[in-house]
């Protein structure tokens, strides 16, 4: 019975408090909160889920208030574990809560740029999740700043997030469409990258393949000339270089284009 483990490790938690014991008061409520989840997650399972998720409160506040113990080195990174691990229980059911988990994790790892980087990925994702896509595109870019703060050139594993980055700000800005004048020098980059201005002689992206870069290309060429014909060629091309959520977002932008031509 997991619930009312749950509610002992609070009995901890209190009893560690009156004894002026911060870290094993958090250490309950870390213990209480998880013992809290896994019984949302048996109710879950046996369909038993009430409609106002008690457990599944309890355990978010339970984390909460250990990630709040943890104000200073170095438990800021245990605050910022507890903040991810709330973001990713909360990512399916409640998106708006796992953002804002995700934010305080991103805040917490400022002055670790190479941590930070996961919490910024997963709210990214979040974000686009909630159809909240100018929030995705701001944080993706904030993304690519850490990056390139960390490693420059880029190689290994940064070199990859750049380039997920890229493909995912490439297919935000194609589907927002922010007016040319509104869009400041960095995004204005991106897609002048990919337009039929731009020197198609070499890919101008170090970490891109040629193949990747030319179909992009097409992909920016076909949308800005609104010719849907051209637009699903493109869509199997792209198809093998995304991931799920790209996936998603390139058929809402070949359904937009369409929708807009047909009309």
């Amino acid at each position: 019975m997991p619930q009312y483990a749950g509610l002992c490790y609070l009995a901890v938690s209190r009893c560690e408090a009156a004894l002026n014991n911060p870290t094993g008061e958090a250490w309950a409520q870390v213990r209480a909160g998880r013992q809290f989840l896994q019984a949302h997650s048996q109710q879950e399972v046996g369909g038993l889920v009430s409609p106002g998720g008690e457990l599944l409160e309890a355990a978010i506040s339970s984390l909460g208030r250990a990630g709040l113990l943890w104000p200073s080195e170095p438990e800021r990174f245990l605050a910022a574990g507890l903040a991810l691990e709330t973001g990713t229980v909360l990512r399916t059911d409640r998106p708006h809560q796992s953002a804002a988990s995700l934010v305080t994790a991103v805040n917490l790892l400022t002055d670790h740029p190479p941590l930070q980087l996961h919490a910024l990925l997963d709210l990214a994702s979040c974000r686009i999740r909630m159809g909240d896509l100018d929030g995705a595109l701001s944080v993706l870019s904030q993304t690519v700043s850490v990056v390139e703060m960390i490693a420059d050139p880029p190689f290994g594993i940064y070199a990859d997030i750049l380039l997920s980055c890229e493909v995912s700000r490439v297919l935000l800005l194609l589907l927002l469409r922010p007016p040319p004048q509104l869009l400041p020098a960095h995004l204005t980059a991106v897609l002048e990258r990919y337009s039929w201005l731009g020197d198609t002689t070499e890919c101008p992206v170090a970490w891109m393949c040629e193949d990747l870069y030319m179909t992009l290309q097409s992909l920016v060429m076909a949308c800005q000339s609104q010719d849907s014909h051209s637009l699903i060629s493109v869509e199997g091309e792209l198809w093998k270089h995304l991931d799920s959520l790209q996936r998603t977002l390139l058929r809402c932008l070949v359904d937009t284009v369409t929708s807009a031509s047909d009309n």
